[in-house]
């Protein structure tokens, strides 16, 4: 297994994992530099709404319905 592609997946198996605030937090600071708890309750929120849109796109993925427990 290529080792790039290895990390890509822990990274989304990790998001799928956290809490989505966690994942929200994480894209900003990363992103934009800011810290977290400095912004706003709406941009906050704003984060959070991504975050949750990148983790349905993730879940809707082949490989992980192959991988999950339930299926």
């Amino acid at each position: 297994m290529n080792t790039q592609f290895a990390d890509v997946f822990r990274l989304a198996a990790w998001r799928l994992l956290v809490p989505v605030e966690t994942v929200a937090a994480l894209d900003c600071s990363t992103l934009t530099g800011r810290d977290w708890s400095a912004l706003a309750p709406d941009a906050q929120s704003e984060w959070i709404d991504r975050a949750r849109a990148s983790i349905a796109r993730l879940t809707r993925m082949p490989h992980w319905k192959r991988l999950s427990c339930t299926a």
